[in-house]
């Protein structure tokens, strides 16, 4: 009986210890996420000094190209001119290669470093990544159907978005295809509405208040889209 009691008593010493050790690294683990999410905060903001000071730099060498082409060419102001074609040619370079394309993602930005945001992370890239294949199929269903209108005469190139809208699209979703699509896009909505507000709720203290924006926001937005499709449909039905 003593045996026993002796090995669960190591049994309960090897557990506390481990216990200790994990609790240990989680606390290790969460202070380099903050500081990582520090880092990541100072680097937009030096982004954005950097992005601002190219702009102020473009609109200078314009200014200047303007002044260096009222004067009367010479051997000096040709140059100049190199210089300053050099220079131009540089800085757009750098808006290419510092200027970020999406800008970030806002939810990213917004949402403080906390355990709502490590939890939610992986849900909202997923969702990012969902709704950009969707809006790729729409973009090329629209450019389909703008073209067959611009075709038959129904409309011109003021009812289109840019000139490379009424060229030949090539392949395009049709509105079948398209259709699983964006209902598992709105299928994906509710589920974040649900499980946002389901985290909310069941986590005591203090929530942030990014968490139940998106599980209303994700709710209002379906809600509304197939409300107005089934009102849309009634009034149709009225007319016929």
């Amino acid at each position: 009986m003593d045996s026993i009691m002796s090995k669960n008593e190591k049994e309960l010493l090897e557990i506390r210890k481990e216990i200790q050790e994990f609790e240990k690294s989680q606390s290790s683990i969460k202070e380099k996420g903050y500081s990582f999410k520090e880092q990541i905060n100072a680097g937009f903001r030096h982004l954005d000094e950097i992005c601002g000071t190219l702009d102020k730099q473009d609109k200078e060498s314009s200014r200047l190209s303007a002044r260096l082409s009222s004067l009367p060419k010479s051997a000096e102001t040709a140059e100049l001119t190199s210089q300053l074609q050099s220079l131009r040619s540089n800085i757009k370079q750098s808006k290419k290669t510092f200027t970020p394309e999406t800008g970030g993602s806002l939810t990213n930005l917004l949402w403080p470093f906390s355990e709502s945001f490590a939890h939610f992370l992986p849900q909202m890239t997923y969702i990012s990544g969902v709704q950009g294949l969707v809006q790729i199929l729409t973009n090329r269903y629209q450019q389909g159907q703008l073209y067959k209108l611009t075709a038959m005469g129904k409309a011109t190139i003021m009812d289109v978005t840019g000139e490379n809208m009424i060229s030949d699209p090539g392949w395009t979703p049709n509105a079948f295809f398209l259709l699983p699509f964006l209902a598992f896009v709105q299928a994906f909505e509710v589920y974040n509405g649900v499980t946002f507000l389901v985290y909310a709720f069941n986590h005591e203290g203090i929530v942030e208040w990014q968490v139940i924006a998106c599980g209303v926001g994700n709710f209002y937005t379906t809600c509304s889209t197939y409300y107005a499709k089934l009102s849309n449909r009634k009034e149709k039905e009225k007319e016929k």
